[in-house]
């Protein structure tokens, strides 16, 4: 029986005085008090539900994620709303070895796929569109507040670790740069993953770059609101952060927000979580509406790049 060695999972945060994580993949569902026990927990859940066969094993096997937001036009009853859509598309691999783009919308869980990383994300957009056909602004509300984490994790203890950085895409006149915060190596391309894998040969060539950025667990993508106090008004907006693990003596954590372009580091993930929000408010504090309009009008994609395991940190 085909079972996928690394498969997805979203992750949010409940409670009030006493909060926890809720990891889930498919119908399995576990909770702890620590982000990774509860993936740790959700993988033993999904092992044991793939063995009762309570849902069949997946199609793919997934290498990473490509996080960022799908802008929509929603033909509601009330007239057509342009809405971003936080999205995620995995670069997956089914067990003849064809690569392909798995995206989802963790926020309702729709998803769809495409040969290529643009078309996974426009496939995706179409299918949240006509998911919100005739439907009112009360059956929207009821979804866009949700802001889940997403992440990885391999299935079985004996897949090998693999070496990344964090990295990201951006539009570039026509054309995608990738590069690796904190670097000042950049790949450009027509293509976005073409642009990455020009990014992952000149780290892999210069391993001595990649020293202190190599990641210690599979990174953590999500939304986070924020409060802003502007030039203006006051505004609740949501940016893009990606929540790095690493460890030099002790695990810690490093968030960053591109579309703000700060950063933010923490020995926890809530601790990650709030000091990136209160460097976005920073960022932006008396600031007029229109830069932060213009900071979240691009859609970076937030990724990981690769190293060959020839390279050595």
């Amino acid at each position: 029986m085909q079972r996928s060695p690394r498969l997805d999972a979203i992750v949010y945060r409940i409670g009030g005085n006493n909060p926890c994580y809720v990891s889930e993949h498919g119908c399995s569902l576990a909770r702890d008090k620590d982000f990774y026990n509860s993936l740790s927990k959700l993988r033993s859940l999904v092992r044991d539900d793939l063995d009762a066969g309570i849902y069949p094993p997946g199609k793919y096997s997934y290498i990473r994620p490509f996080v960022t937001c799908v802008n929509t036009v929603l033909p509601l009853r009330d007239g057509e709303r342009l809405q971003p859509f936080f999205s995620c598309s995995y670069e997956a691999e089914d067990y003849r070895g064809r690569k392909g783009f798995v995206c989802t919308c963790p926020t309702n869980y729709l998803s769809n796929s495409g040969n290529a990383l643009i078309d996974s994300f426009q496939a995706l957009g179409e299918v949240i569109e006509s998911r919100y056909a005739g439907e009112g602004m009360n059956d929207l509300a009821r979804e866009l507040p949700k802001t889940p984490f997403v992440t990885t994790f391999d299935l079985y203890d004996d897949v090998p670790a693999s070496r990344e950085v964090s990295a990201m895409i951006q539009r570039d006149n026509g054309s995608f740069v990738a590069f690796a915060p904190g670097m000042e190596l950049r790949s450009l391309a027509d293509d976005p993953y073409e642009a990455l894998e020009g990014l992952e040969r000149d780290l892999s060539e210069n391993p001595s770059l990649t020293r202190g950025h190599v990641l210690n667990a599979d990174p953590i993508f999500g939304p986070v609101d924020v409060q802003l106090s502007l030039r203006e008004t006051f505004s609740i907006e949501r940016f893009l952060v990606s929540i790095a693990p690493f460890k030099n003596g002790t695990r810690y954590y490093r968030a960053y927000a591109p579309q703000a372009g700060v950063t933010a580091k923490s020995m926890t993930i809530e601790g990650a979580v709030d000091s990136i929000k209160d460097a976005i408010a920073l960022r932006f504090n008396g600031s007029p509406l229109a830069d932060v309009d213009n900071s979240l009008a691009t859609r970076p994609i937030l990724t990981t790049a690769r190293l060959s395991p020839e390279s050595n940190n």
